[in-house]
């Protein structure tokens, strides 16, 4: 790892972080957000003592936890696979989630990719830790996407629930996260 002093220029950042080969495909790992969870929720019916060694909660019983991404490189395309918490909150929320720094367009840069040379965001489901770094706010505090020449594509039940959370999931979307006139419902 390189420290902020060290940030390599983006041609050379891609030797430095190694990805893995899958064939033809190249693909690379990048932490694109840290965030503190309730340990009793992360870890359910697991007693504390046998993960607080491994995991230490604070004293808010919160752990430390990344979102980590894919980006997959092939035939000229790149491909981000989930997009990580993003940083659209409110200090409150950065408060309850122990919010670091990292966000998804940091993460690429490091790697040496900008956020147009995105072609593809493949979003699993639309939790706010995995679908809230698909947008970023705009210099005129509009809700925009992050990557903007991107395809996102999300499956269409996930897209269904997202848009109407059940109440007790309600918490778990951020519909400024994945609804804008660029991020459209699945076609069939």
């Amino acid at each position: 790892m390189t420290t902020p002093e060290e940030k390599p220029a983006a041609g050379d950042a891609r030797r430095i972080f190694r990805p893995v080969y899958v064939g033809e495909l190249r693909v690379w790992t990048a932490a694109t957000s840290r965030v503190r969870l309730d340990g009793g929720s992360m870890f359910g019916v697991v007693p504390r003592v046998l993960w607080e060694e491994k995991a230490p909660p604070d004293e808010r019983n919160r752990i430390s936890l990344y979102a980590n991404s894919l980006v997959v490189e092939s035939g000229g395309r790149v491909i981000l696979v989930e997009a990580g918490m993003g940083r659209k909150y409110s200090d409150r929320l950065k408060d309850i989630y122990g919010l670091g720094d990292e966000e998804a367009v940091g993460a690429l840069e490091r790697l040496g990719f900008a956020p147009e040379d995105i072609d593809t965001v493949i979003l699993t489901h639309l939790h706010l830790d995995h679908a809230g770094g698909s947008t970023v706010i705009d210099n005129e505090g509009r809700v925009v996407a992050a990557f903007p020449r991107a395809r996102y594509i999300i499956g269409e039940e996930e897209w269904d629930v997202a848009v109407d959370p059940h109440p007790l999931a309600r918490g778990s979307y951020s519909q400024p996260d994945f609804i804008l006139s660029s991020l459209r419902r699945p076609r069939p």
